[in-house]
């Protein structure tokens, strides 16, 4: 058991919500003289003795929701009032656990926060090419990205967003023609046949016949 708000902590921390073990709400344990004191020394029901005089207690469901950022943070109205509720047929029970199911939304707030503030800060400092491949994900990064390795120093940046972009345009795995890559990237005929050779050559196309690639 612990007394998280005992008078010799000088920055009472809670101990982790648990959905376990009685729901872990002896690990939280509060001492409360405002509201403690009218009930301390007197017998509850069904129990054999007196309620301690020390006005300590458990947490309620709402100060587990406080402590989760559910009440009074995440779900506030556009007036400032709190718009986090369970439905009435929620026993507290119920609420003890899904509390203790969930994650501190202020903690998970500030971890995204930093990571969105480190990616924003790495990518400062990429390239229009970079910038352009770090959208991409599965396949079409890794084919995306090893066009640009092997490619790179020969590529102009231009012609490299116009081969992207017909990557997208006709996929990695469909039959294009010189006629269609060229629609894409509106190029030239002659340039486009320049470039579908460039990328033969380095296997990143395949001759299927005449025009057909």
């Amino acid at each position: 058991m612990k007394i998280v708000n005992a008078p010799d902590i000088e920055s009472p921390i809670a101990s982790t919500l648990l959905a376990t073990g009685g729901s872990g709400r002896e690990r939280n344990l509060v001492i409360d003289v405002k509201n403690g004191a009218k009930h301390a020394n007197s017998m509850a029901h069904g129990k054999k003795t007196p309620i301690n005089s020390k006005n300590i207690r458990t947490m309620t469901p709402t100060e587990w929701g406080k402590l989760q950022g559910f009440v009074n943070y995440a779900f506030l109205n556009a007036d400032g009032s709190d718009g986090f509720s369970f439905p009435a047929t929620v026993s507290d029970v119920q609420k003890y656990k899904q509390f203790g199911n969930s994650v501190t939304i202020p903690v998970i707030e500030t971890m995204a926060s930093y990571i969105f503030d480190s990616i924003a800060s790495m990518t400062a400092a990429f390239s229009p090419i970079e910038k352009r491949l770090f959208t991409m994900y599965g396949k079409n990064f890794l084919m995306c990205h090893k066009l640009y390795r092997t490619l790179g120093p020969s590529l102009r940046e231009q012609t490299f967003f116009q081969l992207v972009d017909g990557f997208y345009a006709m996929g990695m795995d469909h039959p294009f023609s010189i006629d269609d890559l060229s629609k894409v990237t509106q190029t030239s005929y002659v340039r486009t046949i320049q470039i579908v050779t460039q990328l033969t050559d380095v296997g990143f196309a395949e001759k299927i016949s005449r025009g057909l690639y």
